[in-house]
């Protein structure tokens, strides 16, 4: 990735991600060719596992997906790139196998809000972790209640059949598709955390070298 200092502070990962779903929402063509067809899948077409984020089913969809993903790509990316490359890879593949292999009421997938769920679960977890380090009451307490409100969310989407945001005209919402994407930032975060005090205690354990 870039490692100049103008790009490390330009959101570009998210900017590419957003200009990509803008292209291929003004293509009809592009979208079908790419959304998540669970048949195509499951005859071999595993690329739209990944592709099938970048699809939408209307502006309106369209619209509200990006809102998402800028506000909280950019706060995401603005700190670790890296940590949120790997977030939006593991959770697109995650949400893709899960829709195909446990809700075949959907025989076509299409959208970035799980990978917006993702960048809200990494930056939510992030909240909470710096503010339990530092032992700054009020920041896991705010990341505590977020995530909350996403879990309630969820389970409105489930119990209702509709959209929170977006107006849901022609197409249903995933909840599972949100909710995996949500731990997946969590457990990225997670998995920092609980992985940087050994590498710590390694390093303080290797012998110095002259």
């Amino acid at each position: 990735l870039p490692s100049s200092p103008a790009m490390r502070q330009l959101p570009f990962v998210t900017l590419l991600i957003a200009a990509t779903a803008t292209v291929i929402g003004s293509s009809p063509a592009l979208t079908t060719a790419l959304e998540l067809d669970r048949a195509a899948v499951l005859q071999g077409q595993l690329w739209r596992l990944f592709t099938g984020h970048f699809t939408h089913f209307g502006s309106d969809h369209l619209k509200w997906d990006l809102i998402g993903l800028l506000v909280l790509g950019s706060l995401a990316e603005s700190s670790q790139r890296r940590q949120m490359v790997v977030t939006l890879l593991g959770a697109a593949a995650v949400i893709g196998s899960a829709v195909v292999l446990f809700q075949p009421q959907f025989s076509h997938y299409r959208g970035l809000s799980g990978l917006d769920s993702a960048l809200f679960g990494l930056v939510v977890a992030r909240m909470i972790a710096t503010g339990w380090r530092e032992k700054h009451h009020l920041s896991w307490m705010i990341g505590g209640l977020a995530l909350a409100g996403f879990g309630a969310k969820c389970v409105y989407e489930l119990t209702t059949h509709s959209t929170y945001f977006a107006t849901g005209m022609g197409y249903s919402p995933v909840p599972l598709a949100h909710a995996l994407g949500a731990l997946a930032g969590c457990g990225v975060v997670w998995a920092a955390a609980t992985s940087a005090p050994t590498i710590a205690a390694a390093s303080r354990k290797a012998p110095a070298k002259t």
